[in-house]
C-alpha cells in the first residue's frame, strides 16, 4: 500500500529544494540585493494554479511561506522587514 504521508514529505523536501535553488540563482536574491517577495517566488517557481473558485491565485500561495520559514529557520535566506522581499542570508 502506497503511503502518502511519506510521499507528502518527499514532495515538500523537492519544493523546498526548488524554491531554495531558485532563491540561490536569481541576481535579485543575493545576500546584499533587494530581493523577492513571496508571490514572485511562488509564481516563478511553477506554484500557481490560477484563479480557482474561492481559491484566488493570491491565496494558493501561503503554504509556500512555510516553506521559505523553513529555509529562514536554518539560516540560509532572511526576509527584509522593511520590503517583506526574501533573499539570501549574509
Amino acid at each position: 500500500m502506497k503511503n502518502h504521508f511519506q510521499e507528502g514529505i518527499e514532495l515538500r523536501n523537492k519544493i523546498k529544494e526548488l524554491i531554495f535553488d531558485f532563491i540561490k540563482q536569481n541576481p535579485e536574491c543575493k545576500a546584499r540585493e533587494s530581493g523577492l517577495k513571496q508571490t514572485v517566488i511562488f509564481r516563478e517557481c511553477g506554484m500557481d494554479w490560477g484563479n480557482k473558485k474561492k481559491v484566488t491565485s493570491g491565496r494558493q500561495q501561503f503554504w509556500v511561506n512555510a516553506i521559505l520559514r523553513e529555509l529562514e529557520d536554518e539560516g540560509v535566506i532572511m526576509q527584509d522587514a522593511e520590503t517583506n522581499k526574501w533573499r539570501l542570508s549574509n
